[in-house]
């Protein structure tokens, strides 16, 4: 999801490509202003370019695949009151608890953080 400030920058890079300004002059536009938010070089040259080229757009482009944060809501709620009070030797004997709970939960996309610090997704549909 696009926020606000990200389609006000995103505005003023499109205006500032239809009266011909440079990138480079345009992120130094962006950079003095005191009431937009302030955005990376790459990206604005990279906002710029795109919308030099026809994007008429200001949004983000719609991704596909799974999402990159699971919401769960109510979910959460249940499975820490499920773990509330427990004790556990390990970590690893907490995420094989949590998982249960999760299974029990219909169709749950559950993420799992490794060893090595990399995620993974388990579909856990019981």
């Amino acid at each position: 999801m696009t926020s606000i400030g990200d389609v006000e920058v995103r505005a003023i890079i499109k205006f500032c490509v239809g009266i011909e300004k440079t990138p480079t002059e345009t992120y130094k536009m962006i950079q003095a202003s005191r009431t937009t938010k302030k955005c990376c070089r790459s990206l604005v040259f990279r906002w710029h370019d795109m919308f030099r080229n026809g994007r008429e757009s200001r949004e983000d482009d719609k991704r596909c695949g799974r999402p990159s944060v699971v919401k769960t809501g109510v979910k959460d709620k249940e499975i820490k009151a499920q773990l509330r009070g427990r004790r556990f030797d390990s970590g690893w004997e907490l995420q094989i608890e949590t998982k249960r709970i999760v299974s029990s939960f219909d169709n749950i996309w559950y993420v799992d953080t490794y060893d090595n610090g990399s995620r993974g997704i388990d579909n856990v549909s019981l």
